[in-house]
């Protein structure tokens, strides 16, 4: 399949309700890996009743593909994500992304400008020992097969994070 026919079949699979307020919004989440933004996400979704776009997600749906890997084509899942994006702000549709904006705020920002829309930013705080529980506790899981859906990110790529967040002035 071509970039464009994986975007689009991705695009099927977004259920798609218009913000009834006319004010079109979009939550995103600046955290390091096991912060808990993919929990906040969840609770917000539920309490708001909001999509959430998840590099997780599309990933996993990349997966399911047949592209296999924990960062499968870094840029196709990209531009699924930006195209996902642009196919909910059309439509007037607020939702949540549940993804690491640290590097990507402005594009975020910029995309969201572009449809009128508004972007609020959520940063996720949690301790470095709550995190490093949280990075073993689901690698556990994941490797012994009892959970698919979080996160793969490990203790390396979460030491890297805490440098790009370290670095980055918002």
């Amino acid at each position: 399949m071509s970039d464009q026919q994986y975007i689009d079949a991705y695009i099927k699979t977004i259920p798609v309700e218009s913000n009834s307020t006319g004010i079109c919004f979009v939550i995103g989440m600046i955290g390091i890996v096991g912060s808990g933004k993919s929990t906040l996400a969840d609770a917000l979704s539920k309490r708001l009743k909001l999509y959430i776009l998840s590099n997780d997600r599309i990933r996993r749906w990349l997966n399911e593909q047949g592209i296999p890997g924990d960062s499968p084509r870094q840029e196709l899942l990209e531009k699924i994500a930006i195209s996902s994006s642009r196919f909910l702000l059309k439509r007037n549709c607020t939702y949540i992304l549940d993804n690491d904006l640290v590097k990507h705020h402005q594009l975020a920002r910029d995309v969201v400008a572009e449809y009128g829309a508004r972007l609020v930013l959520l940063r996720v705080v949690a301790s470095q020992e709550v995190v490093i529980q949280r990075i073993k506790e689901r690698s556990k899981a994941i490797n012994e097969g009892y959970v698919t859906t979080w996160s793969r990110a490990g203790i390396e790529e979460f030491r890297q994070r805490v440098v790009l967040h370290d670095n980055e002035h918002m």
